[in-house]
């Protein structure tokens, strides 16, 4: 008999799908109550409507759902079960959300998500398996084991883990869109019923008792012209299966075959692929010893990178920080410190060929203030390039000073670190990461300070040369946002990345061959307050022995920065940029606005001051021939206070 629903009072969580106990053990009947960003939400007769529809481009396209409910512990009702219906081919998947995610401090605290994949994957989230082809416009009943996945999938205890929450998203449309891929198509609609989480019962069997996961990616072309795909997976059992192997071919022929011996538990594959040219979609089939088909997967034969397939991945460690958004400037000034710099430069020192960077140069004056034992260190590092700062003062709203204030920022910024660190030491990138803006003049201020390059977070991705009005240039490299990309890079298995990269880099093989761009594409490893991700650091250590000869790909990964990134991509001359001209009018009037009147007026009335004070000071001095010394010191305290409020 199928559960009927019920209803109780509960709280809403954003994006997130609660369900919560009364009793332990006892079954939990959740009921979706409300969705946002794309999802939108109906109800008729017991089954819940979402639909994931056209985003509003004024947002991120994510979606999520939320509905009536609390928590529930995954050991105690480790059973999803539940019935569903999807037509479309929009990404969606279940989130099951427990233990430390973010940075574990206060106001950064979440919950790591771990996801159950509906239709298509959720880059670079940590995977609790998938649900099959269900988009079929069927009703699909799904009993899910998610306390078997927590163990298998993760290695973990579910009665260790803690409280738990359920939810259902899509963050992969966002990822998309700054991967430069093409928009998916809408409407999707997930139709839910009869959902319940509970205890196992005995003798039943589950959805993911067995779980095979295919995928691949083209390598190159052999001799005779047939093509090379590297094929990499995995297989989940419950119970001991023995002599798996993976057959990969076509009704009529075996292309190739892996065998994986006795699996229970998790098992990872990776095998080459060679076919005809003219192939394009294949059955991958995990089979028994007895030769019985256990599972099958259309296997999607990509076409092959053409201009970047032999390209360098630069990956970009960066962390991006506000002043005081974390907590107060002093208390986040101090984090930065203890998580974030010091770690990277111990990195450093230990791997030569590692990269990190810091968005501007407050952050360098703050930490040579809170360790000044450690001058000598990052005086070698920065000159070096190893470690670098940007060349502003911190990241401003451009328009909301005068122009002399867009000017003070490369004074304490490029300026102050050549003046105290050696001429030996340079910064000419600036970071404009979050917020949406670029200043008329601001590409001609850069210019005239002698930084080449600003990258930028909220704009449309791409590499672009922004001109002034006065026709003075930076070249501008943009990440999308934050550097999201960094997901292609998880969970930083080596065959798994060579598996995920290549689909990133097929949106850009056109405009890199168009603009006759050097093969050297960026990931950022960046967001909020950012720790060093030591994860990579193997990752880039082991890519050439465990796929560049192992299996012959040829895509090559090392570190840069930013500045070493945009300095490859730029060295040829016969590369031609995009053209970008005028402003990009910040839509964040909402920050300093109506609320911050007293502030932002008492800031710009200080500017036109300190301007009028620098002149008539200029005059003191020459008029009493040097002997009323121009106060210097002061000037430069009171310009940096007037322009130190940043956008966060």
């Amino acid at each position: 008999m199928k559960p009927s629903f019920w209803k109780s009072t509960g709280f809403l969580l954003f994006f997130g799908l609660m369900v919560c106990s009364f009793a332990l053990g006892a079954p939990i009947q959740p009921t979706v109550q409300r969705c946002s960003g794309t999802m939108s939400f109906t109800s008729n007769e017991g089954v819940a409507r979402i639909t994931i529809g056209k985003p509003n481009p004024m947002f991120p396209p994510d979606g999520g759902c939320s509905l009536q409910g609390a928590e529930f512990n995954v050991s105690e009702n480790p059973v999803f079960d539940f019935w569903i219906r999807i037509q479309g081919s929009h990404t969606v998947a279940f989130n099951l959300a427990f233990g430390q995610g973010g940075l574990n401090y206060p106001g950064y605290k979440t919950r790591q998500d771990h996801v159950i994949n509906v239709v298509g994957t959720q880059v670079g989230m940590t995977s609790l398996g998938d649900l099959g082809t269900v988009n079929d416009g069927k009703w699909h009943h799904v009993v899910f084991d998610l306390g078997y996945a927590v163990n298998a999938e993760l290695n973990l205890d579910p009665a260790k883990i803690g409280e738990a929450s359920l939810g259902i998203f899509d963050r992969q449309s966002s990822l998309d869109l700054f991967a430069g891929a093409p928009s998916q198509s809408f409407p999707t609609t997930i139709e839910l019923r009869d959902m319940v989480l509970r205890p196992r019962e005995s003798g039943e069997r589950y959805s993911n008792d067995l779980s095979f996961t295919v995928s691949s990616a083209a390598i190159g072309t052999s001799n005779d012209g047939s093509k090379k795909y590297l094929v990499g997976g995995s297989v989940v059992a419950r119970e001991p299966l023995d002599g798996l192997k993976v057959v990969v071919g076509s009704e009529t022929r075996q292309n190739a075959s892996e065998t994986l011996g006795t699996v229970q538990g998790r098992k990872n594959f990776a095998f080459i692929l060679t076919v005809s040219p003219n192939t394009s979609d294949l059955q991958a089939r995990l089979v028994a010893a007895d030769g019985k088909d256990l599972a099958s997967r259309k296997l999607t034969l990509s076409p092959e990178l053409t201009y970047l397939q032999g390209a360098t991945i630069n990956i970009i460690p960066n962390s991006h920080n506000d002043i005081g958004w974390l907590d107060s400037a002093e208390a986040t000034a101090n984090w930065r410190r203890d998580m974030v710099i010091g770690p990277a430069i111990l990195l450093l020192e230990k791997y030569p060929e590692y990269r990190y960077g810091m968005e501007t140069n407050l952050y360098l004056m703050e930490y040579l203030n809170r360790a000044p034992t450690q001058a000598d260190i990052v005086h070698k590092l920065i000159a070096e390039g190893h470690l670098t700062f940007g060349a502003t003062y911190n990241q401003p709203y451009e328009s909301l000073w005068r122009g002399e204030s867009l000017v003070r920022e490369l004074y304490y910024g490029r300026k102050w670190l050549r003046e105290h660190l050696g001429s030996d030491v340079d910064s000419v990138t600036a970071w404009g990461t979050d917020v949406p803006a670029v200043a008329l003049q601001f590409p001609q201020v850069l210019a005239k300070s002698g930084v080449k390059y600003l990258m930028l977070g909220r704009f449309r991705p791409g590499i672009f040369d922004w001109y002034s009005p006065d026709g003075s240039k930076v070249t501008v490299g943009s990440l999308g946002i934050y550097g999201r990309l960094a997901a292609y890079l998880t969970p930083y298995e080596p065959a798994n990345v060579a598996l995920q990269v290549p689909g990133l880099l097929r949106h850009w093989d056109d405009f890199y061959k168009q603009h006759n761009i050097p093969p050297q594409f960026p990931i950022t490893d960046m967001t909020d307050y950012l720790p060093p991700t030591k994860e990579l650091i193997p990752l880039q250590q082991e890519w050439d022995s465990a796929v560049r000869q192992k299996f012959g790909v040829q895509l090559k990964m090392k570190f840069a920065t930013g500045e070493e990134f945009m300095n490859a991509v730029s060295r040829d001359s016969a590369t031609k940029f995009p053209e970008l001209h005028g402003e990009w009018p910040n839509n964040w009037a909402y920050i300093h606005g109506p609320t911050h009147h007293a502030t932002v007026s008492a800031g710009r009335e200080a500017g036109w001051n300190l301007v009028a004070g620098e002149e008539f000071w200029t005059l003191r001095n020459l008029l009493s021939h040097g002997t009323e010394r121009y106060p210097s010191e002061s000037f430069d305290q009171a310009w940096m206070a007037q322009i130190y409020p940043d956008h966060g």
